[in-house]
């Protein structure tokens, strides 16, 4: 494991590294992750109040617990497009990051990743059928709160009371959107879904 050595202001990690994690935990909550070639690079705590940007590289497949916790400065980050994990409190209390760009690589964020924040826009990279697949802590409040979540396919507004989906469309007839879906909260907070028969409205539900 080697410590983070560069700008302070705007963090650039190097293309060889493929698991970032914070000095507080270190490499505690990644160990099921390592492999034998892993390169480990560590952010330093002191830096919390100097960053404002990270630059993740497309190497990095995790990012370990509290790795930029309260780095309250740190207003963007261009996340590995490879990524498949961000652990525990990675993000927590970065009270400056408004807007996140998630790639369809995620397979699971963890507790507090993004807690005590208030995110204004995620931009996800797949559907919001493949945004759904990510094992997000619930229960523990991955995050805390989010406007909206920008997929391939929709708009997800949280701030619409009834629906926060307008419009869907669903690869499949309306009985198996319906079979499959009816007990999920996309099928429920969707306004109308389009199917290859036709549509389902919800609004005359």
């Amino acid at each position: 494991m080697e410590f983070y050595i560069g700008d302070t202001k705007n963090i650039k990690f190097e293309e060889r590294a493929s698991i970032i994690v914070g000095e507080e935990l270190k490499t505690c909550g990644i160990e099921n992750y390592i492999q034998p070639t892993d390169k480990i690079i560590c952010v330093p705590i002191n830096l919390s109040n100097s960053a404002k940007t990270v630059q993740i590289p497309d190497s990095v497949r995790h990012i370990g617990g509290k790795a930029f916790k309260y780095f309250t400065n740190l207003t963007e980050v261009h996340f590995s497009s490879n990524l498949e994990t961000i652990g525990i409190s990675a993000f927590l209390g970065c009270e400056s990051l408004k807007n996140l760009h998630l790639p369809k690589t995620l397979k699971k964020i963890e507790a507090w990743a993004f807690g005590n924040i208030e995110v204004d826009n995620i931009y996800f990279d797949g559907s919001i059928f493949d945004f759904e697949k990510i094992k997000i802590d619930q229960y523990q409040k991955a995050f805390d709160s989010i406007g909206k979540i920008h997929c391939k396919d929709c708009v997800v507004d949280f701030t619409q009371d009834k629906f926060y989906i307008s419009e869907l469309k669903y690869n499949g007839t309306i009985a198996e959107c319906k079979s499959n879906m009816d007990s999920c909260w996309i099928y429920k907070k969707t306004a109308k879904i389009n199917c290859s028969d036709g549509q389902i409205d919800n609004t005359k539900a």
